[in-house]
């Protein structure tokens, strides 16, 4: 499964009335039953792990992630409007029965 929305670290998310959830990388990881090793069970009765993970830069100021990535993830995950959306691919896995 493909997904693009917003990033929680930009205006869109936040401007767009429809917009309900605002999304940062980790958020994904709740949707693996695995994630966080295990430790959260909201009992859904799904499980996805990210395959794939992008993000699509504003303006010709962010250092290439090839090239400087911590530099490239510090402003990322520090500063506003940096960054305009993500995009991932998630892969269905199976679920695994969870003994009391």
């Amino acid at each position: 499964m493909s997904i693009e929305t917003p990033h929680a670290r930009n205006d869109a998310a936040y401007q767009d009335p429809t917009h309900t959830r605002y999304l940062v990388e980790a958020s994904f990881v709740y949707l693996d039953q695995d994630g966080y090793g295990g430790s959260f069970d909201y009992g859904i009765p799904f499980s996805f792990a990210v395959v794939e993970m992008g993000h699509i830069f504003l303006g010709d100021d962010i250092p290439d992630r090839d090239e400087d990535p911590e530099k490239a993830m510090a402003m990322l995950h520090h500063s506003v409007n940096i960054v305009w959306a993500m995009h991932l691919t998630l892969k269905k896995k199976e679920l695994e029965s969870k003994s009391l």
